[in-house]
């Protein structure tokens, strides 16, 4: 099948099937050829964690005609559910932070759905480059995300090059994915087992059951204000700060704020809504990023918790992020950090985790 938003770029194949191999992502279940000159690597991120298989992008070098320098192609997985309106305001925003010119947002139709294009310009190191970056906005838990990196003067055979690759794209199963709904999660649903309502029962209405605590962990907590009606409990060591209803919890041992937002059940979003779309906002500061879960469970004081991990490069350096949301009865909170990459990283991690674990939100 053609594609017909690509189709219009390209007036012949410059190679045929004999010159090509296939590229498969199974979890994204996508596969396209390309040339067998183009170089691919696979790269495993983030740490490997026990129980847990490693996340991993690939990267496609790909020979320019004319150059010395090749173009560097990116295929990572990313996962976001909101608008095609915030994901572009996204691009725009991580761009303008990182001083680069957003020369053109559009988006084309590729397999049924929109995939969502952003051209950037840049100079590093003295050289003028490239790069365009796209998001297929299929109705997947997992969304191709690519990105396109080439010299300025260079880029428009580079570009060639990959729309020539993209002509190929299909799904492993042979249907066509739906697009995205905005604010609808594209998790397919789970078929009933034997504990079908384990995270139901998590997340239900009504918060928590507060535990009892020892001395000794009631001697470690402290109580803070969050506005005139809400107050929470959390380790001793942390303080807070309010400006413009933005609140930030500070701890002399963690080197970045942890931001807070408060949200009132009744009137809000599900707490998870909100959670992935906060979380979902940061993907464009990540120039790679391995996604760590911790699922909702009840925390040592009974209130319901849960904590997004992201560890990666942004600019080419170590970033790590936390986001995370707590349940109270009316009320939720949603978290968000910068993790230390530096000595300290892993003490920092304990005490944020441990933030979590042990904080409650109540009515005063």
């Amino acid at each position: 099948m053609k594609l017909a938003a690509f189709a219009a770029l390209i007036a012949l194949l410059p190679f045929s099937a004999d010159d090509t191999v296939t590229f498969s992502d199974a979890k994204l279940g996508l596969s396209f050829s390309h040339p067998k000159e183009w170089a691919v690597k696979k790269v495993e991120v983030g740490k490997k964690r026990k129980g847990q298989k490693q996340d991993d992008f690939t990267t496609f070098t790909i020979p320019i005609e004319g150059s010395t320098k090749p173009a560097e192609l990116t295929v990572v997985r990313a996962e976001f559910s909101g608008s095609a309106e915030e994901w572009q305001s996204i691009q725009v925003k991580a761009n303008q932070n990182l001083r680069r010119e957003v020369v053109r947002q559009w988006d084309q139709e590729i397999l049924g759905v929109p995939m969502l294009l952003t051209r950037i310009n840049y100079s590093e190191a003295g050289n003028a480059k490239s790069t365009l970056t796209g998001l297929l906005y299929s109705k997947t838990p997992l969304k191709l995300l690519f990105r396109l990196t080439g010299q300025a003067a260079d880029f428009d055979k580079a570009q060639f090059a990959f729309t020539t690759a993209m002509e190929s794209l299909r799904t492993l199963d042979g249907n066509l994915p739906s697009e995205q709904v905005a604010g609808v999660d594209p998790t397919p649903a789970k078929k009933e087992t034997e504990d079908p309502t384990k995270q139901r029962r998590i997340l239900s209405e009504g918060g928590y059951a507060p535990k009892k605590i020892t001395p000794e962990q009631a001697a470690n907590r402290i109580d803070l204000d969050l506005g005139s009606s809400i107050k929470i409990g959390v380790p001793s060591g942390w303080s807070i700060t309010e400006r413009d209803s933005q609140y930030k919890l500070t701890n002399p041992e963690v080197s970045q704020p942890v931001e807070l937002q408060l949200y009132v059940i009744e009137t809000s979003e599900s707490v998870q809504t909100t959670l992935e779309k906060q979380s979902s906002k940061e993907l464009a500061l990540f120039d790679l990023a391995d996604r760590n879960d911790q699922d909702w469970h009840v925390n040592l004081v009974g209130a319901k918790c849960t904590l997004i991990w992201r560890n990666g490069k942004s600019k080419g350096k170590p970033y790590s992020t936390l986001n995370g949301a707590v349940l109270g009865p009316k009320h939720y909170l949603v978290l968000h950090s910068v993790l230390s990459t530096g000595a300290n990283a892993d003490k920092e991690s304990v005490l944020l985790k441990k933030l979590v674990e042990e904080m409650s939100i109540e009515a005063k």
